[in-house]
């Protein structure tokens, strides 16, 4: 038998605004798909969500989530599905996307794009479920996280954001934090 970690969060990395990253196989979008079959939890943002459904990215419509869902279950992913990165009504927010609902945690949006921040954020919700904090609470929590490594990132110019998110008052933030993580949910 092989280890099979309780936790398996997988953020599908390939893509955003729309398209693959440059120099990414067309195939790639399939292959993820079966790696996040094995997943407890996956992180795409909308357009990732898009390609590993099958489909070719479009604009945002929070009608079109029911049908990408189903169509992942369809595929034999079971995972929990968060959609991140997605800006609506001058927030950004993630989405944990479930048969029955959508809960939505809503952040600050700033101008510009913040290049590795849906790493920041499966990281973070990684560490937050692994201290045994339930779903809902782990992405409150790494959501309201990610903002203090944003509004420090958003003090760089858009060519030395390239270079990755600032994460030093991150991680003086999380080591002061001592919210319980039973309580994040319950704000």
């Amino acid at each position: 038998d092989h280890y099979q970690p309780e936790i398996r969060v997988i953020d599908p990395v390939m893509a955003d605004e729309g398209q693959l990253y440059p120099g990414l196989s067309s195939q790639l979008p399939g292959a993820l798909r079966e790696l996040c079959k094995r997943a407890t939890v996956i992180t795409p943002n909308w357009t990732e969500l898009c390609l590993l459904a099958g489909e070719q990215p479009r604009e945002f419509q929070v009608g079109h989530l029911p049908t990408l869902i189903a169509q992942l279950r369809a595929a034999g992913v079971s995972a929990a599905v968060v959609v991140t990165g997605i800006i609506r009504g001058g927030k950004v927010s993630c989405c944990l996307c479930s048969e029955e609902d959508y809960q939505w945690y809503d952040s600050p949006h700033y101008p510009g794009h913040f290049y590795g921040s849906g790493d920041v954020f499966a990281a973070l919700l990684c560490g937050y479920l692994a201290q045994g904090c339930p779903l809902e609470g782990a992405v409150e929590k790494a959501s309201q996280a990610l903002v203090v490594a944003i509004e420090e990132t958003k003090l760089l110019n858009n060519q030395d954001r390239k270079y990755g998110m600032e994460i030093q008052k991150l991680l003086a933030y999380l080591s002061r934090e001592d919210e319980n993580c039973e309580n994040a949910a319950n704000h």
